[in-house]
């Protein structure tokens, strides 16, 4: 009978040793909808393991980055942030540095607005690259570079006020 593999199996110790007080939370739209994914983030060639959990606290949100190095996972980088529930996550390339840039929506609050950020890890350094609010937010290659932008949809302040959309 077919069974899981080593790989599989030592992914999922590494996940059961970090999931403390924290429960699975998948993005809930867009083409990334998996509570576990995979990107390679810092363009070494080889695949990162993201996955997206929820707990309590001020920043009850985490996205926790498992390197798999000499055939052993190990946790890289966790970011944590305000809201209660992922809504998109994108993987793009947005300029010339090595590794996928990870884009993530969040639900900050019962209201239409919610919180975008862009993240890079080139150089196995994390970066927040931006950190904006939206209501619909949309990745890619607008002027034909081969990299992707981020086109950010907002409403105005008030009724009355016309919305705002931003280029980034």
């Amino acid at each position: 009978p077919p069974k899981r593999s080593e790989e599989y199996n030592d992914l999922q110790k590494a996940i059961d040793a970090v999931m403390t007080d924290l429960e699975y939370c998948a993005p809930l739209s867009g083409e990334n909808q998996q509570t576990v994914q995979m990107a390679d983030l810092n363009g070494d060639g080889e695949q990162e393991f993201l996955l997206f959990a929820r707990g309590s606290g001020e920043k009850p949100l985490s996205i926790l980055i498992f390197h798999h190095t000499d055939g052993d996972f190990q946790l890289a980088h966790t970011i944590e942030s305000s809201g209660y529930a992922f809504d998109q996550v994108e993987y793009v390339q947005m300029d010339s540095r090595p590794g996928l840039e990870l884009v993530v929506g969040r639900q900050v609050s019962d209201q239409i607005v919610r919180s975008v950020s862009v993240y890079s890890f080139a150089d196995e350094v994390q970066e927040t690259m931006l950190s904006t609010q939206y209501s619909k937010f949309l990745t890619c290659d607008l002027d034909g570079d081969s990299y992707s932008e981020v086109l950010v949809l907002r409403p105005g302040q008030a009724d009355t006020d016309n919305g705002v959309a931003e280029l980034y």
